[in-house]
């Protein structure tokens, strides 16, 4: 097997983490919360919760923590593998 780019599999999973980010966020403020109640409830979980008013710096720093968080996952992913593949 080949090794995996970390940078790429890092920018890779970095992306992809932020634009799931993004699009579930969008759907959440279009639904007014009823999205995340109707997916919570396919896991027999309720949880009582109140919508804040959307807020764009919130928003911005969410999408960057989730590529940042991602990032990291898909690096330590690539140098587990490249590690593994030995």
């Amino acid at each position: 097997m080949a090794k995996i780019s970390v940078k790429n599999a890092a920018l890779s999973v970095g992306i992809f983490a932020a634009v799931l980010h993004f699009i579930g966020v969008i759907l959440i403020v279009l639904t007014n919360g009823q999205l995340l109640n109707w997916k919570l409830s396919l896991h027999f979980i309720f949880i009582d919760f109140t919508m804040l008013s959307f807020n764009w710096l919130t928003f911005v720093l969410g999408i960057i923590l989730a590529f940042v968080i991602g990032y990291v996952v898909g690096g330590l992913f690539a140098l587990i593998w490249n590690k593994v593949q030995k």
